[in-house]
């Protein structure tokens, strides 16, 4: 299974993916250009092998973006709860994920990350109503607390997991939804 981890650079996509992996926050910040980890992590009662693409975020790398659409199965939109901006550029990305993907379905959540801190620009119903709206999940998480990080991957992956189930009716054994 193949996750990518999407948003505006310093909004923790690297944190998180750390905690998931390692359970432990990197030490200092060295921006990513891209970073690819592996794990294994039961979903659905089924172990998976999980490969997560922690992706750029400086607008410099973001050539790439086609590239780790490609990779992706599944993708994290991740913000920062005290960066507007942040949240705003996701409008985009998504939109170019859809585009590079063609119309497949293609399973994503939006992740509000820094929870823990009190300076929030983003409040928790504007960014439901704008993964209602994508038809997605929204997950608050703070990689600092630990706090929903491993329950973010795990809901991407429980989707991207779903979205590979053969209909068991009958007729064309390819995932048409």
């Amino acid at each position: 299974m193949k996750l990518a981890v999407i948003g505006k650079g310093v909004v923790g996509k690297s944190s998180l993916t750390y905690r998931f992996i390692n359970y432990k926050l990197p030490q200092g910040h060295d921006p990513t250009i891209e970073d690819r980890y592996k794990t294994t992590s039961t979903i659905n009662n089924q172990l998976y092998s999980i490969e997560i693409l922690d992706t750029a975020g400086e607008d410099d790398y973001q050539n790439m973006m086609d590239m780790w659409i490609n990779f992706g199965e599944g993708f994290l939109l991740v913000f920062a709860l005290n960066d507007k901006e942040s949240f705003n550029l996701l409008r985009s990305k998504r939109e170019r994920i859809l585009k590079g993907k063609h119309g497949q379905p293609t399973p994503m959540i939006l992740v509000g990350n820094k929870q823990d801190l009190k300076d929030r620009q983003v409040k928790f119903e504007e960014a439901k109503q704008l993964a209602d709206l994508w038809g997605i999940e929204y997950i608050e998480t703070s990689a600092k607390t630990n706090h929903n990080c491993k329950e973010a991957f795990e809901k991407i992956a429980a989707k991207v997991s779903a979205s590979r189930v053969q209909p068991k009716s009958g007729g064309c054994p390819c995932n048409i939804f």
